[in-house]
């Protein structure tokens, strides 16, 4: 045994890792796309390319739920091994989860600079600036989580 766990457990450390990474990924593409269509839906008056984009809305929601189950049966065994839990949220993960909340909260920042900045210009309405705002920063809070946990 080796800090707790054994060249097996150590296997099964790194393969659930990198499996937590790749759904992370899909996670992030499901969502993104999924919510960016729901923002353009709204916002589009064509029938034919409103269809389309409902399509893919309901495409990329199916793979955010997947995700989200995956996420959820990941989290299932964390739980009942608390040494395995240790090995997958070690202090680098936990940095990298801090420093990807915070590219997320400047994000937040500037999507709402640049929403007052072309509030001047012209009129937008509160719903989309809000939903604006909250898919850059969210979405660039996932995507720093994957670039700082980068296998």
């Amino acid at each position: 045994m080796l800090l707790g766990y054994t060249i097996m457990e150590n296997h099964t450390v790194e393969e659930l890792d990198k499996s937590r990474y790749n759904m992370m990924l899909w996670f992030t593409i499901g969502w993104g796309i999924w919510f960016g269509s729901f923002i353009l839906k709204s916002e589009i008056d064509n029938y034919a390319l409103k269809g389309f984009v409902l399509l893919l809305n309901l495409t990329s929601f199916v793979i955010w739920a997947k995700q989200q189950l995956k996420l959820r049966k990941l989290l299932k065994i964390m739980k009942s091994d608390n040494a395995l839990s240790n090995a997958l949220n070690d202090e680098v993960v936990a940095h990298n989860r801090l420093k990807s909340f915070q590219i997320g909260y400047i994000s937040f920042g500037i999507a709402t600079t640049i929403c007052m900045m072309i509030s001047v210009f012209t009129s937008i309405s509160v719903l989309l600036v809000s939903e604006i705002i909250l898919f850059f920063g969210v979405l660039s809070g996932m995507i720093a989580w994957l670039i700082y946990n980068k296998n």
